[in-house]
């Protein structure tokens, strides 16, 4: 089973690893030709977001502009994208979680004000 917690280094060599972060939230969206569109952003929805989304639902891009569920997620330091699940054990074996305060609910899906 892949440790989703470790990007692995292939340049440097076989079995070399780097700890991932997670940097920012993000959502993630299918364009109108199938394929994933992560665009990053301090908070979901965020004001900066805001701006992006209306000029990729204008240009013809996007049709859906709002997202939910396992495509509200975050991104790592090497532009992977992660549900909420999956960046939690990322922010958790990083130690990135209490340093502000408590695990905020649910306990189980990581949050932006898990982190800041």
């Amino acid at each position: 089973m892949m440790d989703i917690t470790q990007e692995p280094l292939t340049w440097l060599g076989e079995h070399q690893f780097a700890n991932r972060y997670i940097v920012s939230a993000a959502n993630r969206y299918t364009t109108t030709k199938g394929e994933y569109l992560v665009i990053p952003c301090v908070r979901h929805y965020s004001k900066e977001h805001q701006p992006i989304i209306k000029a990729l639902r204008d240009s013809g891009v996007l049709t859906k502009t709002v997202v939910a569920g396992d495509n509200q997620g975050f991104v790592d330091q090497y532009s992977n994208y992660w549900t909420r699940e999956q960046a939690l054990v990322i922010a958790e074996k990083a130690g990135q979680i209490g340093r502000r305060g408590e695990k905020v609910w649910p306990k189980d899906l990581l949050f932006s004000e898990d982190l800041y």
